[in-house]
């Protein structure tokens, strides 16, 4: 996935979920799929360059959390190292916060989705 091109013109794809309330862009020849509510997340959602059928195939998640990323010791915008991998923080208007979780060598990705993580409709 870090090899695949990350200009603007390759985030084709978007995921839309109006129970997660979120929208954000997916790389046009990458995979998602959502897995709704998991232990610790209110929603969690998966990305992967290879199919997905299990929760834990993708490499990078999107996990719609309650509380602010302030709460959990992050801040809106932010991208941390965090357990071998990296974290990145969006606040949400509900007082809840988005976490993008990937490996270290996508942050261009997990950079690219956050700043374009809109509310859905």
């Amino acid at each position: 996935m870090a090899k695949d091109k990350m200009d603007a013109s390759f985030w084709t794809q978007q995921y839309c979920g109006k129970t997660a309330g979120f929208c954000f862009p997916v790389q046009k020849n990458w995979y998602f799929m959502s897995f709704g509510a998991s232990a610790g997340a209110l929603w969690h959602i998966e990305v992967s360059s290879q199919e997905l059928n299990n929760v834990g195939d993708g490499p990078l998640s999107v996990n719609l959390m309650a509380g602010t990323a302030e709460s959990v010791g992050g801040t809106d915008g932010q991208i941390v190292a965090q357990g071998g991998g990296i974290v990145g923080y969006k606040n949400q208007a509900d007082g809840k916060h988005i976490e993008v979780r990937a490996p270290a060598n996508l942050q261009t990705a997990v950079t690219y989705i956050l700043a374009h993580i809109t509310a859905s409709n």
